[in-house]
């Protein structure tokens, strides 16, 4: 599963003392050895660079780590390169031939720059060899899973054995182990979800690190390493960013806020590491000492190394991080975020229900190609068929597909309609009985049972029944519309209840459904103001998943707590203000209409600025209810 790199050097002061080694890695997965390669060459050039400025100390001939080549070239010698190897270098790796694979590329670079008379030289009679065994140093095993995976078993089956594999730290690097764990751990985890895992593994990961049932492999080995780590050294990784903000992670913030083990991260964001792949990754560097303070650094993947020497990282305050979505802001920030995180939240005034899955978007999702008949009938079209056919008008319910018809303040209908085989009662959506469907409507029946074989390959309590129960969202109710994914908070008005969502997220399709719970006094659209304003923008992102192409989510983990200003109705002031931002927002809608509506260039740029305007007044309201100061008021736009 994965390696490990570790790395001591001479005391602290002694500048004259030869670097001395002891033990190296715990690596993610070896492949090539890339990583122990790397941190193989770092060291060769540590220590050359290192015997080059103390050569003149004691003399020359005291150190002997170097021979001199033609033209004036110092190199280290083979026998202190190979010294260099079999003391810092160790990996483990459960796939044996990436195990093999590593140990060859490591004995290369051995023999990187040798030819026939250096090595005659350095081996007089070639009485030693010329290549270290490295059966010590590279191994075969389960990096996660230990012996006692086979406890109460008094003799484990030995297929199982060898299936699972497990790797015995203290056996096997015993001095590393006795010494307090790996100086240095390096590498890069699988990305795998649990689903993934052979399933008589997950017990054992469960009860071992006490991680949630939909957790990421990369979480887990984050855990192992860290254990692993000297109380001195320092591990770095690279890993997705997600952990930071997504639910699967809560355990792995935990584990390392607890610590206060977080020295460095370095977010690439949505820029992208690795070729032929779409990860969203960070670079992880963990410490056993407890850290008050980490630094945060946001990097472009192909600009990290220009980044490193001019920009500044963010120093957060690592006591304030918990098993809650992680927002690295500076002290500033941290302050504002301070003042708003008292406020009740969307979900305290608001039901938040995903958009509808289906499990078959080709078959319930329809397009609608005539206005309704004489009968109650509407021409339709899907992706199921490649003929438009008749349907009953009432089988059906208009629907959107997240970002692509939702917008800020405005929602495009394309005429795309569902086919909802469900009935609302006492508040609650029921699939209709395949005789009543039958009945009250036959063309939508008879369309369901020309692609019953596609369906029935869903898993589902009934063949023609959508994948999930999220669609209890009533027609008629008022509310607001949010997609899965954005650029910026984006939230649509549905006073009239009459769009759902439909989609799981993915392509720009899903998205929520948000209605004002029973006895809460506020409207709709003074949330709406709210929800759209830059403070709610950019406190949103500050604690989300971010995508390629600067999107963000706007999942229900994300929206559910952000900070919304209440209103005290016996205060006329309060009231005033509540008042004001539902004209302002009315006002949006309306100008989003005609803008929608406008047939020449003259007379869209007119509304936009008018929308811009309008924009410019609702922030400014916002700012004063939440009450801002100026130095905050920049913090939010960036100034």
């Amino acid at each position: 599963m994965r390696g490990n790199f570790h790395v001591r050097f001479g005391e602290r002061g002694d500048e004259t003392r030869r670097p001395q080694g002891r033990k190296v890695r715990l690596a993610p997965t070896l492949r090539s050895g890339s990583f122990l390669l790397g941190a193989y060459q770092f060291l060769l050039d540590y220590y050359l660079s290192w015997y080059l400025e103390h050569k003149d100390l004691r003399g020359f001939g005291n150190l002997g780590g170097l021979v001199r080549q033609i033209g004036d070239e110092w190199r280290l010698t083979i026998a202190e390169k190979k010294r260099i190897l079999t003391t810092h270098i160790f990996g483990v790796d459960i796939d044996r031939q990436a195990v093999e694979v590593t140990k060859l590329s490591l004995l290369l670079k051995v023999l990187e720059g040798e030819s026939t008379e250096t090595l005659q030289m350095a081996l007089p009679g070639f009485q030693e060899r010329a290549l270290p065994n490295l059966d010590n140093n590279i191994k075969c095993g389960n990096s996660l899973i230990g012996p006692d995976y086979f406890t109460g078993q008094l003799l484990p089956d030995a297929d199982e054995l060898r299936r699972v594999n497990p790797f015995d730290w203290e056996r096997e690097f015993p001095d590393a182990i006795k010494a307090g764990g790996f100086d240095c751990i390096v590498g890069n985890p699988p990305y795998v979800r649990v689903g993934n895992v052979e399933e008589a593994f997950r017990p054992y990961l469960y009860r071992k690190y006490n991680v949630t049932h939909r957790f990421d492999i990369y979480i887990v080995f984050i855990q192992r390493a860290f254990e692993l780590l000297s109380k001195p050294g320092l591990l770095g990784f690279i890993v997705p960013n997600k952990f930071f903000t997504a639910d699967y992670g809560a355990t792995l913030r935990k584990y390392l806020s607890s610590r206060e083990a977080i020295w460095r991260i370095v977010d690439f964001g949505d820029s992208q590491v690795f070729k032929g792949a779409t990860t969203y990754t960070c670079l992880l560097f963990l410490t056993q000492i407890p850290q008050e303070y980490l630094d945060y650094q946001s990097a472009f993947a192909s600009e990290f190394a220009m980044a490193q020497q001019t920009s500044s990282a963010v120093r957060v305050d690592a006591t304030k991080l918990g098993d809650a979505p992680w927002a690295f802001v500076d002290v500033k920030e941290a302050g504002l975020v301070d003042r708003l995180s008292p406020l009740p939240r969307l979900g305290t005034f608001c039901d938040i229900a995903r958009g509808l899955e289906t499990g078959w978007d080709d078959v319930f999702l329809l397009t609608v190609t005539s206005d309704v008949d004489l009968r109650g009938k509407v021409t339709v079209r899907s992706d199921a068929e490649p003929t438009p056919f008749k349907i009953e008008r009432e089988s059906i319910r208009p629907v959107v597909k997240g970002a692509v018809d939702v917008r800020r303040y405005s929602i495009e209908d394309k005429r795309r309609y569902l086919l909802f085989p469900y009935r609302h009662e006492g508040g609650k959506a029921y699939l209709i009985n395949e005789d009543t469907l039958k009945g009250v409507y036959p063309l939508a029946w008879k369309y369901l049972m020309r692609h019953e074989k596609e369906l029935r390959q869903r898993k589902g309590e009934q063949w023609y029944a959508f994948r999930r129960r999220n669609y209890d969202l009533l027609d008629g109710v008022s509310r607001l519309l949010v997609p899965s994914i954005a650029k910026r908070a984006s939230f649509a008005g549905d006073p009239e209840g009459r769009y759902h969502f439909v989609g799981s997220g993915g392509g720009g399709g899903g998205g929520y459904g948000i209605s004002v719970k029973p006895g809460v006094s506020v409207s709709i659209y003074y949330l709406l103001g709210i929800l759209n304003s830059k403070l709610i923008d950019w406190n949103a992102k500050l604690i989300n998943s971010r995508f390629g192409q600067g999107y963000y989510s706007f999942n229900r983990q994300y929206i559910e707590p952000l900070p919304i200003r209440p209103i005290n109705f016996s205060d006329p002031a309060d009231v005033a203000r509540h008042d004001r931002m539902v004209t302002l927002v009315e006002q949006m809608l309306e100008l989003h209409r005609r803008l929608a509506a406008a047939a020449s260039e003259h007379d869209r740029a007119l509304y936009q600025r008018q929308i811009e305007a309008t924009d410019r007044e609702i922030d400014k309201l916002v700012y004063e209810l939440y009450g801002l100061t100026q130095e905050e008021i920049k913090i939010v736009e960036g100034e």
